[in-house]
């Protein structure tokens, strides 16, 4: 790794939802509160949490499909949202990104050869040069010549996630958004998609942030874990670190409700399998006082209630946002 090429720093962002029929008052949904962490070059950074904790609305504004309410998104030390015209699309094809469903993700009137040729044409490539490229693409994902013909509703799950990662290759990205790209397939495939993936990275340098529900994957994958809980980094850290040793009692909940990798667990693990996370998120209108995991928190104690810890630094390299980080 050469250096951090993507950079947030204070990311917040508010959606503003309008408290009656007549009332003009909105009050602030709070999907990101001030986010800040770093992707290095080539590595792997594993993005986890419950549903509604804030990681499709990053993985957003990083592609620049949402404006940050406050903040900074850095990519190659560029803001996207600063630079316009030629440079801002330079910076966009910096990224690419491959979705949850790959049939939602593919025109179903478009065969799979001009879902992959219409990209190429709009950033002005010849026709030769982009079957070129189209070729040696597909080649790269195992991606069938003659599927090219074939519309998306003719193809495998497997094969239509083979095509959109080689429509998000096209353009020689450096960082790749991976949003749950395997949790719409069967386990077999999901294992041939994540060895693809692994391939590509290590012969292109590719960059990946990758977020799934699937822990066991993300631990597979990941080289930095980043877990987030309404919208807050709760611990940040080397993957296998964080989950031997979890430093926060969200992490440690959340590893806890996970299954295992094996089938057979021991008494140490049917006793930790009893401290899973209890109750309900809380809304994002309406934030508890203090720590926002403390109304779950087997340890919570008055001061979590006052007061929201800042990250701090746990173990080389590790950060976690509580005040009693490390205690079990």
């Amino acid at each position: 790794m050469n250096g951090e090429l993507i950079k947030v720093q204070g990311l917040k962002k508010f959606f503003y939802l309008r408290t009656g029929v007549f009332s003009s008052a909105a009050k602030p949904v709070k999907a990101l509160d001030g986010l800040t962490f770093g992707v290095g070059r080539g590595e792997t950074a594993g993005v986890v949490g419950e549903s509604g904790c804030g990681k499709t609305t990053l993985a957003r504004i990083i592609l620049g499909l949402e404006t940050p309410t406050e903040g900074s998104v850095l990519i190659d030390g560029m803001n996207p949202f600063d630079v316009k015209g030629a440079q801002r699309r330079a910076l966009r094809r910096k990224v690419g990104v491959v979705f949850q469903s790959p049939q939602a993700s593919l025109n179903p009137r478009a065969t799979i050869g001009q879902s992959l040729l219409r990209p190429l044409i709009l950033h002005g490539y010849d026709m030769a040069s982009a079957l070129e490229m189209i070729g040696r693409v597909s080649s790269s994902v195992n991606l069938g010549r003659d599927l090219a013909e074939r519309y998306p509703h003719q193809l495998s799950g497997g094969q239509q996630q083979r095509a959109c990662i080689a429509r998000a290759l096209l353009l020689s990205p450096e960082i790749m958004l991976l949003d749950e790209p395997t949790s719409a397939l069967d386990v077999s495939v999901q294992a041939q998609i994540i060895n693809v993936l692994l391939d590509l990275q290590r012969d292109m340098g590719l960059t990946y942030i990758f977020i799934s529900h699937d822990l066991n994957l993300v631990r597979a994958m990941s080289d930095r874990i980043i877990v987030l809980y309404m919208g807050l980094i709760m611990e940040e850290g080397p993957a296998e670190d964080v989950f031997n040793s979890p430093a926060h009692p969200y992490t440690r909940a959340l590893m806890n409700s996970s299954p295992p990798f094996t089938p057979r667990r021991s008494r140490a693990d049917e006793n930790a399998a009893r401290d899973l996370i209890r109750g309900e998120p809380p809304s994002l209108i309406d934030l508890p006082p203090g720590c926002r995991f403390q109304p779950r928190c087997p340890q919570a104690r008055d001061k979590c209630s006052n007061s929201r810890p800042e990250p701090q630094q746990v173990a080389p390299n590790r950060l976690a946002s509580c005040f009693f980080a490390g205690n079990s």
